[in-house]
This record gives C-alpha cells, sequence and structure tokens, in this order.
C-alpha cells in the first residue's frame, strides 16, 4: 500500500478549508449611467443626459440646480430667486408678470397696458405722455382740449407739444386793467432767469385792434433781455415764447369760451393736461406788476408731477387706508382710523392730505393762514359703558319759582393715546334713561400744516412716529381741524422700507408756550429709559414760531429762534430757522411743496413754517447718545441770537404777542 503523504491531502484539506470559510463579496462599483441605482446614487436612467430627471451625476433634477429639463422647465440659472431673469419656480421671467427684474425691467406692474405707469417694462418718462382724449372742460381741473394759436413765428398747436414734460402759462394783456398792465409791462428779465424753462409761455391781448402791436411790443422786450443772456439761456428758451397775434374776441376756442364766463388775468395747463388758475402776482401792500410769479407755477407744477410719479410708483409696496373724503367744505373732520391688522410688519408711514377748495376755486377758500392740526383722541376705558342703561336724574330747568336741578354726573376714565388712564365725568342723558358718553377729549397733536391765503394744497409728510400709537389697536379715534373750510382728503401710507425695527412706543417730552424772558424757566430736565432690545431712540418734534408786529424783533414768526436738546449733558442738537425774515423765504420752498402765488404775504421766511405748507417734524436720531437703563435724561432750551429772548414792544400797535408751538417725543424703536 502506497504512503500518499501529506501532497496526497493537500487539496482534499484545501478543499475543506474553502468549504468551511467562504470569503467575503466584492461590492460592485457604481457607476452613473449604468442604468442600476448603486451606492449613494439618487437615481439612474442609464444615460448622461441633464435634460431630464436624473442628472449625470446620478441625482435628481429639480428647479434651482442649473440644468433646464425642456420638457417642464422654461428656464434655470441655478438659483431660487425670484427677481431674475428665470423665477423661483423655473419660469421665465416676462414682461407684464408682476415680478420685477432689476437686471432686465426697470418696472413690472403685472399687465401689458401700454398707457399705465409701466410701458413694456419700463418706466413711463415725462415724454411718453400723449394727449389725452376724453371729457374736457373749463372749469379749474378741469381736462383742456386741444387748441391752435397765430403767432408771430406762425401756428401754435398744443397737442403736438404735449409730453407731460412741460406745462403751459397764458398771460392776457387787458390794456384798461392797472393790474394787467403792470405784469405785462414788467421787465421780463426776472421771470426768464427764474426758469424753470420746461414751461411754454403765452401772450395774448384782449384788445381786437390792438393785439398785433401789443404782442408786436412785448415780443421787442423779450428780445432785448434775450440779447443779453447767455448762448446756452437763449437756446433754452427757444420755442418757448409764443407772442398770439389774434386778440382774445377772435381767438375762438376753450380759451375765449373760458374768459368769457370767467375773465382772469392768467392762467395756465399744467403738465397733466389740467386747467389751472393762477394766483396774485405780486406781492401783497406792492403794486409794482411781477411777471416772474408767473414762473412760480411752472415750479410748483414741476413739484406736483414729481410728487405724483413718486406716489404712484409706490402703489405696489405701499397699503393705502382712506380715512376722509368729504364732499362738502367743513372746519372739523372727526374719523376712525381703521388700523391694518399687520401694523406690525410696517416701518413707515405718510399722511397724505389736500384742502381743497369748492369746485378748485380760489375763491372758495379760506383767505387767512391758520394752523390745522391732526389730532389722536382719548377712548372710553371699558368699549361697553356700565352705566348706558343706569337711570339718573336728568337735568330740569327752573320755572315758577323752582330752581333748576344739575343732571347727575359720575366719573369715568378714558385712555390718551399713549395708554395712560384720564380720570373724566358723564352726565345724565335728557330723558334720565342712561348717560351720555364718557366725555373723552381729542386734544393730542401728532402732526400740523398751515392753511394758505385763498388757494388749495395737497401735501404728504413722514409722519412715521405715529406707527407707535397704533401698535396692538383695530383703530384709532382721530379729528383733523383745517380752520378754514375745505374739502378734506386724507389718506395713510403704510410701508415698509426695510429699516430694520419699527416705532412702538412714544414717549411725550417738552410744549411750547408764550416766548419771553421767563420761556426756558419751566423746563427741567427728563429722565428716560432706553431697553435693551430698542433698536434706535429719536427725538421728534414740531416746532412753529408765532406772533408777529407787536415785538421790535418781529418773533417768534419772523425771527431766527433756535432749539437745544441734550441727551445726557453731551453737545445740543439744534433746529434753526435761518429763513425767517427772508422776504422770499418762503418762496424758495416751492420745490418742497408751498403752494404759489397766494393772497397774502405768503413769500415771507417764517420761524419753523410757510403759509400753505406742512410742519414736517424735526427727527434726530439719539441712539448713539442713550444708555441701555434707566439713568437718561434730556434737557431743552430755546434762545434768540444764542442768548434769552427778552421781547421789546415795537410800539406799532396790533399785531401779536410771541408764542411758541411746539410738541416733542422720544419715539422708541424696536
Amino acid at each position: 500500500m502506497k504512503s500518499l503523504g501529506l501532497k496526497a491531502f493537500a487539496l482534499p484539506l484545501a478543499g475543506l478549508s474553502l468549504m468551511a470559510c467562504p470569503p467575503a463579496e466584492t461590492e460592485p462599483v457604481a457607476t452613473c449611467g449604468d442604468g442600476q441605482i448603486q451606492g449613494d446614487e439618487a437615481c439612474d436612467d442609464g444615460n448622461q443626459d441633464t435634460d431630464d430627471r436624473c442628472l449625470n451625476d446620478c441625482t435628481k433634477s429639480r428647479c434651482g440646480d442649473g440644468f433646464r429639463q425642456s420638457a417642464w422647465e422654461e428656464c434655470d440659472d441655478g438659483n431660487l430667486v425670484a427677481e431674475d431673469g428665470c423665477l423661483n419656480d423655473c419660469v421665465a421671467n416676462v414682461c407684464g408678470d408682476g415680478i420685477p427684474n432689476p437686471a432686465a425691467e426697470a418696472c413690472d406692474d403685472g399687465n401689458e397696458d401700454p398707457t399705465d405707469r409701466c410701458a413694456d417694462c419700463e418706466k413711463r418718462q415725462c415724454g411718453d405722455v400723449v394727449f389725452e382724449e376724453g371729457e374736457t372742460g373749463i372749469r379749474p381741473r378741469d381736462r383742456v382740449a386741444d387748441f391752435t394759436v397765430e403767432t408771430l413765428d406762425g401756428p401754435w398747436n398744443y397737442r403736438d407739444h404735449v409730453t407731460g414734460c412741460d406745462s403751459v402759462i397764458i398771460l392776457f394783456y387787458l390794456p384798461t386793467n392797472d393790474y394787467s398792465v403792470a405784469n405785462w409791462q414788467t421787465n421780463p428779465r426776472r421771470l426768464l432767469d427764474r426758469g424753470p424753462q420746461n414751461a411754454h409761455y403765452l401772450f395774448i391781448s384782449t384788445d381786437r385792434r390792438g393785439a398785433q402791436t401789443h404782442v408786436e411790443n412785448q415780443w421787442r422786450r423779450f428780445a432785448s433781455t434775450l440779447n443779453r443772456l447767455s448762448e446756452a439761456d437763449q437756446n433754452a428758451w427757444k420755442g418757448r415764447l409764443h407772442f398770439v397775434t389774434t386778440g382774445l374776441p377772435d381767438l375762438g376756442g376753450w380759451i375765449a369760451e373760458k374768459m368769457a364766463a370767467e375773465p382772469a388775468h392768467a392762467l395756465a395747463i399744467d403738465r397733466r393736461q389740467r386747467l389751472r388758475e393762477i394766483g396774485l402776482l405780486r406781492t401783497v401792500g406792492s403794486e409794482e406788476g411781477r411777471m416772474d410769479f408767473l414762473s412760480h407755477e411752472a415750479e410748483y407744477f414741476n413739484y406736483e408731477f414729481n410728487r405724483d410719479e413718486a406716489l404712484k410708483s409706490e402703489d405696489d409696496v405701499v397699503d393705502t387706508v382712506v380715512a376722509l373724503r368729504d364732499e362738502t367744505a367743513q372746519r372739523n373732520h372727526a374719523f376712525n382710523l381703521q388700523i391694518p391688522a399687520n401694523i406690525a410688519d410696517y416701518d413707515h408711514l405718510e399722511i397724505d392730505l389736500g384742502l381743497w377748495c369748492t369746485d378748485h376755486r380760489d375763491d372758495n377758500c379760506g383767505e387767512w393762514d391758520y394752523i390745522a392740526h391732526l389730532n389722536a383722541c382719548d377712548v372710553p376705558e371699558n368699549e361697553t359703558d356700565p352705566r348706558r342703561n343706569q337711570s339718573c336724574q336728568q337735568a330740569i330747568p327752573a320755572s315758577e319759582g323752582v330752581e333748576a336741578i344739575a343732571a347727575e354726573t359720575a366719573t369715568c376714565n378714558c385712555v390718551d393715546p399713549f395708554g395712560t388712564v384720564q380720570e373724566r365725568s358723564q352726565s345724565c342723558n335728557e330723558s334720565g334713561t342712561g348717560f351720555s358718553p364718557c366725555n373723552c377729549g381729542c386734544g393730542t397733536q401728532v402732526a400740523r400744516w398751515i392753511t394758505t391765503y385763498h388757494r388749495e394744497g395737497r401735501w404728504v409728510t413722514n409722519t412715521t412716529h405715529l406707527l407707535a400709537l397704533m401698535q396692538n389697536r383695530r383703530e384709532l379715534p382721530m379729528r383733523l381741524n383745517s380752520a378754514n373750510s375745505y374739502r378734506a382728503e386724507m389718506d395713510f401710507r403704510f410701508s415698509n422700507k426695510g429699516k430694520g425695527a419699527r416705532p412702538v412706543a412714544l414717549k411725550p417730552l417738552f410744549s411750547g408756550g408764550g416766548y419771553n424772558a421767563t420761556y426756558n424757566d419751566k423746563y427741567e430736565p427728563i429722565p428716560f429709559a432706553v431697553d435693551a432690545d430698542h433698536r434706535r431712540v429719536e427725538l421728534t418734534a414740531l416746532i412753529t414760531g408765532h406772533g408777529h408786529t407787536a415785538e421790535r424783533e418781529n418773533c417768534a414768526e419772523f425771527c431766527n429762534h433756535t432749539h437745544h436738546f441734550a441727551v445726557n449733558g453731551g453737545d445740543a442738537y439744534v433746529k434753526e430757522h435761518p429763513e425767517a425774515g427772508d422776504f422770499m423765504g418762503c418762496a424758495k420752498q416751492i420745490v418742497d411743496g408751498v403752494v404759489p402765488n397766494q393772497f397774502g404775504t405768503w413769500t415771507l421766511g417764517r420761524g419753523g413754517w410757510c403759509p400753505g405748507q406742512d410742519v414736517k417734524p424735526w427727527v434726530v436720531d439719539l441712539t448713539a447718545d442713550v444708555r441701555r437703563d434707566d439713568s437718561n435724561t434730556i434737557t431743552y432750551e430755546s434762545l434768540f441770537r444764542g442768548g434769552i429772548y427778552r421781547p421789546e414792544p415795537s410800539g406799532r400797535g396790533g399785531g401779536f404777542g410771541a408764542r411758541m408751538d411746539l410738541i416733542s417725543w422720544l419715539v422708541y424703536w424696536r
């Protein structure tokens, strides 16, 4: 028998070894595009395409991955930003979808209307405006019809010059009227120097026989003056001065119709094709003609146009609450402001106020400049009055020797706009069946305007501080006292301008009073606290000086009084009024909303205000000056020429003593 030795057992032993411990299987290598989902692959569709649901790296396609799937995506720019060429749902951003694309669109208002503010996703410029068809008229603010007049340079047609960039000013010559003659014969230099040069001026004589001669003489005055201007100014005025050779009686059209119905010394057409009145073309107390005051109207039309364009550009980002729409003229206008439910979303507030003359006629507006103010009102502490149906002693008048019996009264509580409870009273009603509502006041002034002399106006005022009074409220009762009778229109414009915080509280500070040597004596430092989460602290103040003639310095209407506020002993923040006493100080503010050519001393610069303008809140950011605790103080004083104002009688008689109308608050932002 052969011995097999160890070799004989080698293979069987090896075989036995394999059967007992088989080796581990090796994972197959994942290959994207092989059609099998393996490893970390989210998908594998067996190809290397990027135009399907599985990309070439075996991840699932999605909007925003930068690969366009043509079957269901119009675009894919690799992000989920809506305001670019591809929306966040991979639909192409196209003009008219309402989503602006700053890279390619100046605007997008969600429609394809070529006549509105955004046409073909380009903001309409003044030169894009065309002549408006439709109903026309000859009343103030009516749309005017087309007309053509013969001039020394040939026919001039209005429609051909309607662009929205220019206004039209018409000056009439009435040979028998001293006021008209004085204006017509004014040296043209001031008009040509003032501009603005985006207006057409038409000169028309009301005299049939002498019209040609009158306008030829006027042309000579202008030509002589133009020759002394720079070449640039001469070119700017070229084609803007039109001397009409036809006298008014033979002119025809709506201009003649208007003058026959309501004679005027001048008329205007604003940049929106609306007929407008022109106010007083001279300063009060002077007989000097001021043809150059015509340019005030053109300047104001520019202000109006720019204001209106700015408002319209914000239509999509501003929430407007209508507060007033008076159909008849009145002095007191009460309303309950409905506060948006999402008031916490807003960090900016404007009040848009129009005080309109009946029928938009200057003659129907009040004669004097008065303070108009908006007040926030107190409200009863209890929404339901517990004494409303409680029997009580009504008032009984005296009769036949029997003494009168006074109505029973009871105390009640009101809450002022700052949240402070105020004790008030209520009286038994006439029938004795219950008490009348609690007599809550309405004395918290929050905004201020100055009315015009015999004209109407509209102002948009930043009143962001009022947001602090609107937090956690559904409505806020308010009252506008316009002093003169107006048809008032008031809107509240809420928006978010990305300020990162919003006003949440107001702290009343200093108020004014009689302005004299003891004016400052009543002001003590006011302590205040600032919480750690207050993002900003501001000082907001309304400051206007009143009183004139009675004192030598003509304070406080026409003198430069200064107002100094200091926090924690630091340097004072100073409000001053250098325009006070400047004869044309308020005329220089037409660009900021002063209504021009009023029938009073409207041109004179005042201490903190102008007739026919809003009183803009004075706002100072105090955040860097305060400490985040309760140890802060703020001080205030008013000075005149660096010292205490000590009034001296003027000896002229009449007028009013100096008075300072001051309201100030701390505004806390969070």
